[in-house]
């Protein structure tokens, strides 16, 4: 059965991740359709805005610049918050879905190992990661042609690039969250309690400044996409402590399910 767990998985993405990709670029163009009536008042808007608000959303040019509006509108919540969700949310549903519905004990029955059982349904992610990241941001540069602004290419696909780690990291959440609870409804709800409970948690100490260091354990603290689409600052240095994050969480998922009593 070499592969043929991934074949099967991946096939059985690529619609749901087809859709998805349509509809957040679908989403992608709506935001940006509004950028030239929000950048004649995007000064009057900041202006009114606490400091602390103003630096999350990336600062002063937020709603100014084509780089700032994206990085606001799109990428902080859509991107960052509800891809991140869908990824975990899914992923939630991976092993114990399977427990659930005693489909896992008829998988096992064949000459397959746990370990390779893990490791291509989690491979098959690959499909919306490549699905997404390649046509999300070809929409995107169209659509910011269409309303006459310009944007550094290398910028849209660093950001999108940036951005695999991050989600590395929300598909390894819930890939945990599938080993270690019993009742699939309970690790998928966990699953977005936990991506959307971080994300709030990091925007949230930004604002304390004695108490960022909370900060370090959540992972959207490490994907920046206003410093990416505005300062064309790449971090690689926390695009690995992500994929270190990953690999970390994922093989002690696959380890915890080496383990379990099905």
């Amino acid at each position: 059965m070499v592969f043929e767990i991934l074949y099967y998985e991946g096939k059985r993405r690529l619609r749901s991740s087809t859709v998805l990709t349509i509809l957040f670029s679908a989403l992608a163009l709506f935001y940006i359709s509004f950028f030239p009536s929000v950048k004649e008042m995007g000064e009057e808007m900041m202006a009114g805005l606490p400091d602390a608000v103003i630096e999350m959303f990336g600062g002063l040019g937020a709603f100014t610049t084509i780089e700032g509006y994206l990085a606001a509108e799109v990428y902080i919540i859509f991107w960052t918050v509800f891809v991140g969700i869908y990824f975990a949310y899914s992923a939630a549903n991976l092993i114990v879905n399977d427990i659930q519905k005693e489909k896992m004990d008829l998988v096992l029955s064949y000459p397959v190992s746990r370990r390779q059982i893990i490791i291509e349904k989690t491979s098959a992610f690959g499909v919306p990661l490549l699905l997404l990241n390649a046509v999300v941001p070809v929409a995107i540069y169209i659509g910011i042609s269409l309303i006459g602004e310009t944007i550094e290419p290398l910028r849209l696909v660093m950001v999108h690039l940036l951005s695999i780690p991050y989600l590395l990291v929300c598909i390894a959440i819930g890939l945990f969250l599938s080993v270690v609870v019993d009742r699939a409804k309970i690790a998928r709800y966990a699953s977005i309690g936990a991506i959307f409970g971080l994300y709030l948690i990091s925007n949230i100490i930004s604002m304390a400044k004695n108490f960022e260091w909370i900060g370090l354990i959540t992972p959207s603290h490490y994907f920046d996409p206003p410093k990416i689409l505005r300062q064309a600052t790449y971090n690689y240095t926390n695009a690995t402590i992500l994929l270190i994050a990953f690999f970390v969480i994922f093989i002690a998922s696959m380890e915890i399910f080496k383990r379990k009593d099905i």
